[in-house]
Order: C-alpha cells, then structure tokens, then sequence
C-alpha cells in the first residue's frame, strides 16, 4: 500500500511506533509538549492518517493504532525523495552523500564493507 505522509503527519505516526496504540487525545498532548500545536491542529493530521489508511481508529476513547508500519512508510519516502532528487537513482544519492565532505577512514572502510557484502 502506497501512503504519501507529509511531515506533520509523520510526527503522529512516530508517536505511534513509539508508544503504540494511543487515544487521540494522548497524541494530542504529545504534539503540544513536542511542537506546540493545539489538540484541533492534531486532530486534523489525525483524520488525515486516518482517511489515508496509515491510522485505524476504534471506538470508544477514540483509540489510534499505526496501521502502516515504520519500515514501509521509511521506504516509500525514500522512494519518493530519491525520485524527486535524483530522478530515482541510488548511485546518483550516494555518489553525492559520498562526495559532500571527507570521510574518515573508519566510514570509508564500512562503506567497502558494505559494498563487498552486495556480491
């Protein structure tokens, strides 16, 4: 399943995989201590998630569970972000990460490592 995620709506989905199942007055005061926004500002993304099938919500309390996993949501931003950038082109992102500042030799041998582990 394809979820496209903004990034507000991903601050409710790591409240989520962090804590698991949660009410949504709970995320709500976790996104006011974290970024300040008022319970209809995180009720919103919510329903958002929600209409998009990211979020179940059961009845009663309002009770919100994530019902795209971590991995699958890192995946398909990554997708779209390498798409995006780098018209999908993997070696064109990490040619570019590599390439931005010096890397210590200890990086360097991870990355072979890394590397050597593809064959």
């Amino acid at each position: 399943m394809r979820y496209r995620i903004s990034e507000a709506e991903m601050d409710i989905m790591k409240i989520l995989w962090e804590r698991g199942p949660c009410r949504a007055s709970e995320i709500a005061c976790a996104c006011k201590d974290r970024n300040g926004w008022e319970k209809n500002t995180s009720y919103t993304f919510l329903q958002r998630l929600v209409q998009k099938k990211a979020v179940r919500r059961r009845e009663p309390g309002f009770l919100c569970t994530a019902a795209a996993a971590r991995e699958e949501v890192c995946e398909e931003e990554f997708k779209a972000f390498l798409q995006r950038l780098y018209d999908g082109s993997f070696v064109l992102f990490l040619r570019d990460m590599v390439n931005r500042e010096r890397r210590s030799s200890k990086e360097i041998d991870e990355l072979k490592k890394i590397v050597a582990a593809l064959d």
